[in-house]
């Protein structure tokens, strides 16, 4: 293994999100579980991880098996250029929701912050399956809290 007393983290913008999913995806098919250690996904033009259950199992799994640190989702509902993924896939991007929330059966610790209010609620099952890190940040309150006033919606890359 050409990393052998080392790991890689993951940082992703928009499609680079896609190519994120897409490497985890193929690391664990070929069963590397001790390269990757975080994942930080910002503004995601890229499908949900919990769009249906198989789906959701399935992402589940390569997390729990491949990534040994944290998960972030970095996202903004006000994220007004992933609207247009909306339209042309017919389902919401990473980038403009939190994701993993629904289920909580798989053993996920979750962390929701939304960075106006820096909210530590924490929920955490301990089934033995299935366990992993994953966090969302909603930035959408960033731009008023570094500027001090609003200053409209956020854009694709505005708050980069």
């Amino acid at each position: 293994m050409p990393f052998f007393t080392q790991t890689i983290s993951f940082i992703g913008h928009s499609l680079g999100c896609q190519v994120i999913k897409t490497c985890l995806k193929k690391l664990h098919k070929l069963g590397v579980n001790d390269l990757v250690e975080n994942v930080t996904m910002l503004s995601g033009a890229a499908s949900p991880f919990d769009k249906d259950e198989k789906i959701e199992e399935l992402w589940a799994k390569i997390f729990s098996q491949t990534v040994n640190g944290v998960i972030r989702n970095i996202h903004t509902p006000e994220d007004w250029t992933l609207l247009s993924f909306k339209v042309q896939v017919d389902r919401w991007a990473i980038g403009r929701q939190t994701t993993f929330n629904s289920r909580q059966s798989f053993g996920q610790n979750y962390l929701n912050k939304s960075l106006s209010k820096l909210d530590d609620t924490q929920e955490t099952d301990q089934s033995p399956e299935h366990i992993f890190s994953l966090k969302n940040y909603n930035i959408s309150e960033l731009p008023n809290m570094v500027q001090g006033e609003n200053k409209g919606t956020i854009g694709h890359c505005d708050y980069m």
